[in-house]
């Protein structure tokens, strides 16, 4: 077998167990939050993200974005006593990774037309790619960018952490790190690495 089909295999067996791992473990956690009617709604979503990824051609590190920016959403749910937020979300646990998708694509310019432009086409592409209305992904990703914000704010009112959300957007360097430090624990611990 030629060693670059071999290693294409292996990373696409590595990104199946991440997304699978990700996945289940969310709905685990979140399931109070989520009303999930479809008890086969894991290997849905897993078909789901792998799907967007590819259609996508999401990098690693937009998949990881994704991951943290639902994790950091559905905290925010979990934490308001007041509100659920995912209601506004129709309780709809692959609506909010399409709005996260959104959110992942990169968008720091200073130039506020600019940042419209890039957002209309992204939410123009993953309405195509997901078959959700362009209303959809826009309300979906409002909505999702509007909690993100608030819960930032109320978190941290100092301005610096503001101007970080404009500059590294709804994902700062340290999450992803953290991210990256339990998934490597995860596999570690899964295919007994030392």
């Amino acid at each position: 077998m030629n060693p670059l089909a071999s290693g294409r295999k292996q990373f696409l067996v590595l990104n199946r167990f991440l997304i699978s791992h990700f996945i289940k473990e969310i709905l685990n956690k979140y399931s109070h939050l989520l009303n999930i009617e479809d008890d086969n709604i894991d290997s849905k979503a897993i078909q789901f993200v792998e799907t967007v990824l590819k259609r996508a051609r999401s990098s690693r590190l937009q998949f990881k974005t994704v991951c943290c920016i639902v994790t950091k959403f559905l905290k925010c749910c979990n934490n308001n006593v007041r509100s659920n937020y995912m209601k506004f979300l129709k309780y709809d646990f692959l609506k909010l990774i399409v709005a996260a998708f959104v959110l992942s694509v990169p968008n720091r310019t200073n130039d506020y037309g600019q940042r419209l432009i890039t957002r209309d086409y992204c939410y123009t592409l993953f309405s195509k790619i997901t078959g959700l209305s362009l209303d959809e992904v826009t309300n979906c990703s409002s909505i999702l960018r509007a909690v993100l914000i608030h819960n930032n704010l109320e978190r941290e009112q100092d301005s610096l952490y503001w101007t970080h959300l404009r500059e590294e957007g709804y994902v700062n360097t340290t999450e992803i790190e953290q991210f990256d430090r339990a998934y490597k624990k995860t596999l570690q611990e899964y295919f007994h690495l030392s």
